[in-house]
């Protein structure tokens, strides 16, 4: 994620602290960084390339995962450099419970709350800055990814009203919608499948693996 702004309510942005999301500025430093010492190929001239073992010292791939919404995008676009988004079937109408998490952690309206863990054991978590806020959700996401979807799903809701946030969040406004896509399309941008739920594919059985690979193509 390619984030206008590092800061929100509750320090740095939770996609900032988690290493899945760089300010714009950092961007704009790595993309002149590979423009000058590498050439950026396109995924499909990679794989054929690869495939027919050609050369490929020197070159680079720039791709983005999730189909996050990036207004930092024009940066390539200008600059006419080749990228692929893989985004989730997902994305057109919920969000991945992660992202969910990580938004809700940002507009929460208060800086402590306690949390019911595992073992119903209750916990004070803190985010009165970025140090007690990473903390906070290592503590959330270790007790919420190993639960069913259903029950991750209904811890948010709670969360939410622990936190107090007025704001409706809603999945479009940070993922790429189908009108983005054909858009981006239009400018010779690639997409690729990122599966269905964003799911641990290793932590299902044959059939919904199929189903995360399948339907998220389809």
């Amino acid at each position: 994620h390619i984030l206008d702004t590092i800061e929100t309510k509750t320090g740095a942005s939770s996609f900032y602290l988690l290493g899945i999301g760089i300010s714009r500025s950092q961007f704009e430093r790595q993309i002149k960084y590979l423009s000058k010492r590498y050439r950026i190929i396109s995924l499909g001239e990679y794989i054929e390339r690869k495939t027919n073992r050609q050369n490929l010292s020197n070159c680079a791939v720039i791709t983005f995962d999730d189909g996050f919404k990036n207004s930092a995008l024009e940066l390539l676009r200008n600059r006419f450099i080749p990228y692929t988004i893989f985004i989730m079937g997902d994305v057109f109408k919920k969000f991945f419970w992660r992202h969910r998490l990580y938004l809700l952690l940002d507009y929460a309206e208060v800086k402590g709350f306690k949390l019911k863990l595992l073992l119903d054991k209750e916990t004070l978590s803190s985010l009165e800055n970025s140090v007690e806020k990473r903390k906070t959700i290592s503590l959330i996401l270790s007790n919420l990814r190993n639960l069913p979807l259903d029950k991750i799903e209904s811890s948010l809701d709670e969360l939410k009203e622990k936190l107090m946030i007025k704001k409706e969040l809603r999945p479009e406004e940070i993922y790429i919608n189908e009108e983005d896509i054909k858009q981006l399309l239009k400018e010779g941008v690639c997409f690729g499948a990122h599966s269905v739920t964003h799911s641990d594919l290793t932590t299902l059985d044959y059939k919904d693996v199929l189903e995360e690979i399948v339907d998220s193509q389809k």
